[in-house]
């Protein structure tokens, strides 16, 4: 019989190394009703493969359920000092009832918005704080990394996804997914910068891309300022 395991790979303190352990699998009597051995091959690998995707669904379900984690202490406590500080000077109202269900909408997903502010990321984290849900970030933000170290710290805590404007980030797109797959949510200003009036321009590919390669539903969002404050 074969044993199907699934281990997350996170090795090293604070890290916590997650391992799910499958049922044994006979696959001479999974596999008898093929007749020839290339067959039995072919249908035993992906008999054990859909086992080990099985089992990393699972364990990735069960450290979203968990409450505390030492790898995401850091995101966890400014996600809650930023949902007490936003709670206080950034009143949020939702046009439409109904929406407040989006809200609670549990598995991956990408947040698309306007960007007409530097606070958008803070206020889109404060209004799915029962998550935790990371940016996709130009690198302009972050600094230069000599200079602006404490900076990149603290956006990375944030979750904060570092991508290289005006070039194919890779590195970025392969994080977002990394996130996706982990059944996360991801937000993304598909302008690309920040649009000061109400007018949206083009889009960037990047949001669609990442959508269609990880099969994962777009929830789009209209961000709309007050012109006074009361």
């Amino acid at each position: 019989p074969i044993l199907p395991l699934y281990t997350n790979g996170c090795y090293g303190f604070p890290k916590r190394n997650r391992v799910m352990i499958g049922v044994p699998m006979d696959i001479t009597s999974l596999t008898q009703k093929e007749k020839s051995e290339h067959d039995k091959r072919h249908v035993g690998n992906d008999l054990v493969r859909t086992r080990i995707l099985t089992l990393r669904n699972a364990a990735h379900r069960r450290e979203k359920a968990s409450w505390f984690s030492f790898q995401n202490l850091g995101q966890d406590l400014a996600r809650i000092g930023l949902y007490c500080h936003s709670w206080i000077w950034f009143r949020l109202k939702l046009d439409h009832r109904e929406d407040k269900q989006y809200l609670k909408k549990e598995g991956d997903y990408i947040i698309v918005s306007n960007h007409t502010h530097f606070r958008d990321p803070l206020i889109l984290i404060k209004l799915f704080w029962r998550r935790r849900v990371f940016v996709l970030t130009a690198d302009v933000v972050f600094g230069v990394p000599k200079e602006k170290k404490l900076r990149a710290f603290a956006l990375r805590h944030l979750g904060c996804i570092k991508i290289v404007r005006g070039t194919m980030d890779l590195a970025a797109i392969h994080a977002c997914s990394r996130i996706l797959q982990s059944g996360r949510p991801l937000i993304v200003f598909p302008e690309g910068h920040i649009q000061r009036d109400e007018t949206l321009s083009g889009f960037r590919d990047g949001a669609a891309l990442i959508a269609a390669r990880n099969q994962s539903p777009i929830l789009p969002l209209y961000l709309k300022y007050p012109q006074h404050w009361w």
